[in-house]
């Protein structure tokens, strides 16, 4: 700041999109948030202010032009009636975007035991399960790979089996078009990794858990017609008579 006369100096500093940080010593504090400093003083002292002038960018700050603006209001005094000269302007900043990193969130998922081929157990993945956000990326530019498969269970994309390589999006996820299908394999639990991408190429890589609540599957009983002569005695084996369950191999706890 240039002031001929030399008087005290009275200025505010303001952006929109952005924090500003400076050192206030040599000169009175008016005013002192994020976004707006207003301070006064010598013009030396004012100046000396000026030179240590920080500003930080909004993160995550998308503008269509691509800028933010420092906007200085500045007032002299002529030391009997008050500030009288005003002078002001505004000073374009141009903001690069910096590309950050997606950010995933794969909550695990439940799901009930499958009764077999003709009634799997199918369950959405939604949105509060698996959600991919990015500042610069929409949902149909986040797209997720498949590192691995299921053991238990299945992957579908709209109804189609998914196999290690194939692709969803963060909108296939929002749309409910991803799902999990199980069809009573007795394991407790799943899991599948995958990687996502977004349009700057930055690559996460992530997994999902899946529990398995069990299905109390019926018994099975097989019997075997058997002949034993009058008078006489046989032993009845597992071969003539047995009771499976594949929930439990404890086989003490099936009471005839």
């Amino acid at each position: 700041i240039e002031d001929y006369d030399n008087d005290q100096i009275r200025i505010q500093l303001e952006v929109s999109h952005g924090t500003l940080d400076i050192d206030f010593s040599g000169v009175s504090v008016i005013s002192n948030t994020d976004t707006i400093k207003t301070f006064s003083g010598s013009l030396s002292a004012v100046n000396a202010a000026l030179l240590t002038l920080k500003y930080w960018g909004d993160q995550d700050y998308n503008s269509d032009a691509g800028t933010d603006t420092l906007s200085v209001l500045v007032r002299d005094w002529d030391g009997s009636s008050g500030y009288y000269n005003e002078n002001s302007h505004d000073i374009v900043i141009s903001l690069t975007p910096k590309e950050d990193m997606p950010e995933v969130q794969a909550s695990a998922m439940t799901v009930q035991e499958g009764a077999g081929l003709s009634n799997p157990t199918i369950e959405t993945i939604t949105t509060a399960m698996l959600q991919t956000t990015d500042a610069e990326s929409g949902a149909a530019n986040l797209v997720y790979t498949l590192q691995s498969i299921p053991d238990h269970g299945e992957l579908r994309l709209n109804g189609e089996t998914l196999e290690a390589g194939d692709t969803f999006t963060q909108e296939d996820v929002d749309g409910g078009a991803l799902t999990y299908v199980h069809f009573g394999d007795e394991d407790a639990s799943d899991s599948f990794q995958f990687s996502v991408i977004d349009e700057a190429l930055n690559v996460v890589v992530d997994n999902m858990d899946i529990t398995i609540t069990p299905y109390e599957d019926p018994l099975t009983l097989d019997i075997s017609i058997f002949k034993v002569s009058e008078g006489d005695s046989r032993d009845i084996t597992d071969s003539i008579l047995a009771i499976t369950d594949v929930d439990t191999t404890d086989m003490t706890a099936i009471v005839y």
